[in-house]
C-alpha cells in the first residue's frame, strides 16, 4: 500500500487541544513527509464529503461495517459542584 502525501483527521476541539496539538511535533518528527490537517468539530464526520481519512470522537455508536473502529481509552466522567449547589 502507497503511503499517503496528507492525512486529514477530524477531532473534536477538546481532544485537539489535550491530545493532539501536544503531539504535533512528535507527529512531525515521525512522519516529516506526510501533511497532517486537522479538523477541529463536534460534528459527526462524513468521510466521502469531509474528505477525512480518521475522526476520532467520545461516542458509543455502532459505526457501518465499511469503517473501522478502534477503542482509544475509556474515560471516567465525574460531576463537580459547588458545595452551596448541594445542601
Amino acid at each position: 500500500m502507497d503511503q499517503p502525501d496528507s492525512v486529514t483527521i477530524s477531532v473534536t476541539p477538546t481532544i485537539a487541544a489535550k491530545l493532539l496539538i501536544p503531539l504535533l511535533g512528535k507527529l512531525h518528527t515521525s512522519l516529516p513527509d506526510i501533511k497532517l490537517h486537522t479538523l477541529a468539530t463536534e460534528a459527526v464526520s462524513d468521510f466521502d464529503r469531509d474528505q477525512v481519512d480518521i475522526a476520532v470522537r467520545l461516542t458509543k455508536k455502532s459505526f457501518p461495517e465499511n469503517l473501522e473502529a478502534q477503542l482509544l481509552f475509556r474515560q471516567e466522567l465525574i460531576v463537580v459542584a459547588s458545595p452551596f449547589l448541594v445542601q
